[in-house]
């Protein structure tokens, strides 16, 4: 980029162009799942057990793929929910190398 180029800069401009990106991605998804009522209360698409970093990424990856109705359910208390405060007591959250991991996942 040139010195002399005429585009906006700024945060503003930034948030421009981030929702113009966004929306060439279709992001956040549409939501695609019917809703569905049973004795006129709308019903769940999904229940997601446990709100540790799988159910974290469970919801999140829903979301993004545009199922939008579901709720995650954790045993611990309003603002204890997750990880980070109970059982995840390392100072980063990363697991060992050496672990397997999804690198097993994939193989045949």
């Amino acid at each position: 980029m040139s010195a002399s180029c005429k585009e906006p800069i700024g945060l503003d401009a930034l948030e421009v162009r981030l929702a113009q990106d966004l929306a060439w991605l279709e992001l956040p998804a549409k939501s695609w799942v019917p809703p569905r009522e049973i004795e006129g209360r709308r019903v769940r698409d999904v229940v997601i057990v446990g709100a540790g970093m799988a159910g974290l990424v469970v919801s999140g990856m829903l979301k993004r793929l545009g199922v939008d109705n579901h709720v995650l359910l954790d045993r611990a208390r309003a603002g204890l929910e997750g990880p980070w405060v109970t059982y995840a007591r390392m100072r980063t959250l990363r697991r060992p190398s050496s672990s397997p991991g999804r690198r097993w996942a994939c193989r045949p």
